[in-house]
């Protein structure tokens, strides 16, 4: 999946929803399940931002599902990202200027959009493969229904 928005400690807070997309047709003996282009939606999870003293932001995200149709496949994943430490920074602004190391901050944690991310269905899901006809016999889309666990 890719993300399609930057995400960012600095603007996000934790807990927003963001969209993605399915980068490659997945496929189970050669039928599609989930077609590339189907939307997904991911959490952010945990959201620190970029402090004094040199302190860098923290950005954790999950997956949450992915629609196929009209049916949500919940997903396992995750992807994360922390900010540059400006540490070292503060230490030499200290020995210099003494409080100003309070002002010296380290960056901001960012996903950028069109990021990878590896999702997987967070259990096994029973699903209907249809015979694969010929090109001029399929009117249909190639993605094949995937049936809710009951």
């Amino acid at each position: 999946m890719k993300t399609l928005r930057e995400l960012s400690s600095k603007h996000s807070r934790q807990g927003d929803r963001f969209d993605l997309v399915v980068s490659e047709d997945v496929l189970v003996n050669g039928h599609v399940v989930i077609p590339k282009g189907s939307r997904g939606i991911g959490e952010i999870s945990r959201l620190e931002p970029k402090g004094a003293f040199g302190k860098s932001g923290k950005l954790e995200t999950r997956l949450l599902y992915v629609a196929v149709g009209n049916t949500r496949i919940r997903l396992d994943g995750q992807a994360a990202d922390r900010g540059k430490s400006g540490t070292g920074a503060t230490v030499a602004t200290a020995i210099f200027a003494g409080v100003a190391a309070a002002f010296v901050t380290g960056t901001s944690a960012t996903i950028p959009s069109g990021s990878s991310m590896i999702g997987y269905t967070d259990r096994d899901l029973p699903i209907v493969l249809r015979p694969i006809s010929s090109p001029a016999q399929n009117t249909q889309s190639d993605a094949v229904p995937v049936v809710p666990p009951q």
